[in-house]
């Protein structure tokens, strides 16, 4: 449905040069902020699968005792291409984020190290 290949391209298409700058990677740089994926032409109602993880709550017993544990599991989900587009578009902006923070991480861990008295 798209054509970037991996994460990397999928950002780099979206942001300024794909130089992945904090303003660009936030949705906030006047110049790139409203790019968006291209995708590929088709019957957008056209029934999809595909899998994500989820956390589900389940109810096991651990040493006669019931309890309900969190776990991660992957589940299949059928949706229309155009639900599938949404959704991508949802985790794309958190994605988005999630790359901003890390590069402001390693950032500031780079400065601090730097800054370090001996």
């Amino acid at each position: 449905m798209i054509a970037e290949k991996n994460s990397d391209k999928i950002l780099q298409a979206i942001t300024c040069n794909g130089k992945l700058q904090e303003k660009c990677l936030e949705r906030d740089c006047s110049y790139c902020s409203k790019r968006k994926i291209k995708y590929h032409t088709c019957n957008k109602n056209d029934s999809i699968k595909y899998y994500q993880w989820v956390d589900k709550k389940l109810e096991v017993e651990i040493k006669g005792k019931k309890r309900i544990v969190n776990k991660v599991m992957k589940e299949e989900i059928e949706t229309t291409k155009n639900g599938l587009v949404s959704a991508f578009e949802k985790q794309l902006l958190k994605f988005t984020c999630h790359v901003c923070n890390i590069k402001h991480q390693y950032r500031s861990i780079k400065f601090i190290k730097e800054n370090l008295k001996s």
